[in-house]
């Protein structure tokens, strides 16, 4: 948004017009921002199994469905 007021205030963007601003980022590179806001994400193996079981653990022991 401040990049957003400079360009309008340089002349480079219209006053007047409407803009639309697209985020393309998924706020991963800026975890630090958020950590003291957020659960402390679950690391484990990079396992399917090891994935269900904390899937199943996260959802009250149910077992994960098919899609």
């Amino acid at each position: 948004m401040a990049v957003t007021r400079k360009l309008v205030a340089q002349g480079r963007i219209p006053r007047d017009e409407s803009i639309v601003i697209c985020v393309t980022g998924n706020g991963y590179k800026t975890l630090e921002a958020v950590l003291d806001g957020v659960e402390q994400p679950s690391r484990i193996p990079a396992r399917l199994a090891d994935f269900d079981a904390l899937y199943a653990q996260l959802r009250g022991g149910r077992e994960a469905s098919a899609l």
